[in-house]
């Protein structure tokens, strides 16, 4: 299969001063799954049709299996893509439709009928094969879209926001169909989506984008359980944040000291001590913990948002560890003991707002942010 690296691609629209990509770097493996992810207007879909063709950039390559086909026209890059909009020929049904590129490409019918049937099995839509787009759902013309895309047997699969239009249970359906036609093609593949939730279930490694930037490059279970920065740790949800200084496996904060596991640290180096800001999901924190836990805090309860079956709370630390919250050596602020809390609607349900609770901050679940 195919390898995609992209070296320091630069793009600004109409001659403009402000980069919709600014010096983008990646390389995707073959057969890998990747998701350029981010929020509107960070250069996402850009890059994807700079990938393409469709669009060529101010400066900067783009290489398959390190050739550069950057100058290449988009029928002759090899790279089929999906657009949000199915963007199906009306006028053709849909064998029609999934068999369009194959005759572009002049193959023999024979080959094509047995393509374009397997196909067509594989997306699960052989009883609408004679059916022109109007006439199915906005699900099924996906399914086309996608089988029309992979017909071709592409090096590379660009999909741009492919589930976005569709409802939620659609979505989930399409989702799994992607993950399991992607696998069982070995296609590398590069997505775009401004969806968290739908890039962790379904990518090997995402490309976070900020301001045409990259960010930062990991596997999903990294960005959301060890940030690279503040940044990232937002745009996964962290509410959690405080400035410490850190010396081993003990951190001070505006609580006073805490404790941290050994994998708290993984982020920053050898150094002995230093600054930087510790970050715990809400989630992550035990109400009415054993009292052979650590970093435990007592903790006004000041607000209870109901969420289906659980709970999202705001809580006021008050003691930590036996010992007084107090600004410490940093200046003190009117809410610089407020942290965010999730929990099952069980573990809360027996309190107040006013009500004193016993929580835990678990050190396994701390992670450190250098500067």
């Amino acid at each position: 299969m195919t390898t995609l690296t992209l070296e320091n691609l630069n793009l600004r629209y109409n001659g403009g001063a402000d980069h919709a990509v600014r010096e983008f770097s990646l390389h995707v493996n073959s057969s890998e799954f990747i998701t350029l992810l981010g929020p509107s207007g960070c250069g996402k879909t850009s890059t994807l049709k700079m990938i393409a063709g469709l669009i060529a950039p101010d400066n900067g390559d783009i290489l398959f299996d390190d050739r550069s086909i950057t100058h290449l026209p988009p029928e002759k890059r090899r790279a089929a893509m999906v657009f949000q909009n199915h963007l199906l020929f009306p006028y053709l049904t849909v064998r029609q439709n999934v068999a369009f590129g194959l005759k572009m490409k002049r193959v023999a019918a024979a080959e094509i009928q047995r393509r374009v049937n397997n196909m067509l099995d594989d997306v699960q839509i052989s009883d609408l094969a004679d059916s022109k787009p109007h006439q199915i759902s906005g699900g099924q013309r996906q399914r086309a879209a996608l089988a029309r895309a992979l017909v071709t047997e592409p090096q590379l699969l660009l999909l741009d926001e492919p589930l976005s239009s569709l409802d939620a249970h659609l979505r989930d359906e399409m989702r799994n169909l992607i993950i399991n036609l992607q696998r069982q093609s070995g296609t590398t593949t590069v997505m775009v989506t401004h969806d968290q939730h739908e890039a962790l279930h379904i990518s090997d490694r995402i490309a976070l984008m900020f301001d045409g930037r990259l960010g930062q490059f990991d596997r999903p279970t990294a960005l959301f359980e060890r940030p690279s920065d503040i940044a990232t740790a937002k745009f996964f949800g962290c509410q959690n944040f405080l400035e410490c200084r850190i010396s081993g496996q003990r951190m001070l904060c505006q609580f006073g000291e805490l404790h941290l596991s050994a994998n708290s640290t993984a982020g920053i180096g050898a150094a002995s001590e230093y600054k930087g800001t510790a970050t715990f999901r809400a989630e992550s924190l035990i109400v009415n913990p054993s009292q052979t836990s650590v970093n435990l805090c007592k903790a006004e309860l000041l607000n209870v948002e109901v969420a289906g079956s659980y709970r999202k709370c705001q809580v006021k630390i008050t003691r930590c560890n036996d010992n007084p919250v107090s600004a410490g050596e940093q200046e003190p602020t009117d809410d610089n003991s407020i942290i965010y809390l999730h929990c099952h609607a069980r573990d809360i349900n027996a309190y107040a707002v006013g009500d004193q609770i016993d929580l835990c901050i678990p050190p396994e679940s701390i992670w450190i942010i250098p500067g």
